[in-house]
């Protein structure tokens, strides 16, 4: 407050300091250069979300994540592995875990019934406290699943296959198999007629959108210009038969379509200092939360969009960068989970959000020096800044180097010549400085 006051007060000064005898041209640059630069601090803004680490009780990756009410909270993921939260998911119990399996998605029909797939079919009848093995040996792996009424779901997977249950998962009939030229990937079903599908034609890649209008039992491909086509279509939702979102492997953007896949456009992505990854794991975009997109990343990068996926703002969760963040989930706009790698699941109870706090004004609380820098690194920060994370990265976003929290000192030795980014999580946000070594 004091530094914009100060320039405040400059700039009403300027105008009689331009009476002395100064060079015009100079007296104008620095008229402008101090607008500026004051300008840049009034809105030079950094997000700072307010996650908290929740004890999940693995060191297993978790691959999803879906609360029964705002108590109840099961996630899922490597080595079988099945937790449960009932205090909101501050702390969750291991009720499954079977070595030679891995599971990647989990929903319920309502409080006590649910299904849990992976590279098998796995079923609760008491709100996810015990786990039953259903028997179907004709897939090798299930992808997803999409539950659209009280006792009805589809189930995609592989080898080319689309299963289909009208009794909470209980029997099974097969609505596409292996001689199918579709392989069946990630689903969005509205309702138990009209549903998409990420899709692969003759088991390669799955970079297309289909829709079915008939519960799955015919599919067409709607997706055409302007699709940037990724190496694997992993995130995708409908929200209508016109709205939907896509992301996936190494195509560094979120697009939207708003006339049923026909055209798709690239939204907006705000990286503030972050690096958005070529990677989206999932998303989370519901018809009733228009204000709270969120789509979870490689990197340990989180998304938020608040204007209908239009445009995307980073939330700064407090994860590695080392991290996966696999799956999002929030049951209203303020409490939602994230799961990842290592057993990792993060809550926040404000919606992500989100401490607005002067960057430039932070950013000259931390100096950092010497810099150029041949060895080592000295850093410096004011009173009432706490230093959570500490992360040295090239200029491609990958980590080199990470040191312990409130670290003064940093050991460089060893590191190539070259320009490296420093990024300094605090209790305040996130400051990156661009460092050289010699």
């Amino acid at each position: 407050m004091k530094t914009k006051t100060r320039i405040l007060n400059l700039l009403i000064f300027l105008p009689f300091a331009a009476r002395a005898n100064w060079h015009s041209k100079i007296t104008k640059f620095r008229a402008i250069s101090v607008l500026g630069f004051a300008l840049f601090l009034m809105v030079s803004n950094s997000l700072f979300a307010q996650f908290e680490t929740c004890n999940s009780s693995t060191s297993k990756d978790l691959y999803d994540i879906f609360f029964i009410d705002s108590e109840i909270g099961i996630a899922v993921g490597d080595s079988g592995t099945i937790v449960r939260s009932i205090d909101a998911g501050l702390n969750w119990e291991t009720v499954l875990s079977v070595d030679t399996i891995w599971l990647r998605k989990v929903a319920f029909f309502n409080e006590q019934i649910g299904l849990a797939i992976g590279s098998d079919i796995y079923r609760t009848v008491d709100g996810g406290i015990n786990w039953t093995i259903v028997e179907f040996d004709q897939l090798q792996y299930f992808a997803d699943i999409a539950i659209f009424n009280d006792s009805t779901c589809v189930i995609s997977g592989n080898p080319d296959r689309l299963i289909r249950s009208n009794d909470y998962g209980l029997t099974w009939d097969v609505l596409y198999d292996e001689t199918s030229q579709f392989h069946f990937n990630f689903l969005s079903f509205l309702n138990s007629e009209i549903g998409f599908s990420s899709l692969a034609i003759d088991g390669i890649g799955s970079n297309l959108i289909g829709k079915t209008t008939n519960g799955g039992v015919d599919w067409e491909v709607v997706n055409g210009e302007g699709f940037t086509v990724p190496t694997v279509l992993e995130a995708f939702k409908f929200l209508s038969e016109d709205e939907g979102f896509n992301g996936g492997w190494y195509n560094p953007q979120l697009e939207k379509t708003t006339d049923g896949g026909a055209t798709w456009n690239q939204a907006a992505i705000d990286t503030s200092g972050l690096i958005f990854s070529a990677a989206v794991l999932d998303f989370h975009i519901n018809a009733d939360q228009p204000n709270s997109y969120f789509a979870s990343c490689w990197y340990g990068e989180l998304y938020k969009s608040i204007d209908g996926g239009d445009s995307w703002m980073p939330l700064e969760t407090g994860a590695s960068t080392t991290s996966r963040l696999y799956g999002v989930y929030f049951i209203d706009e303020q409490n939602g989970w994230v799961v990842g790698s290592d057993g990792l699941i993060l809550k926040t109870t404000t919606g992500g959000e989100i401490l607005s706090i002067d960057k430039a004004e932070l950013s000259l609380k931390l100096k950092v020096f010497p810099n150029p820098s041949s060895n080592e690194l000295k850093i410096q920060f004011e009173e009432g800044i706490s230093i959570r994370q500490l992360e040295l990265m090239d200029t491609n976003g990958k980590v080199v180097k990470s040191f312990p929290n409130n670290l003064t000192q940093l050991d460089l030795s060893g590191l190539a010549s070259g320009v490296y980014i420093l990024k300094i999580l605090t209790d305040h946000g996130v400051v990156n400085k661009r460092i050289v070594m010699e």
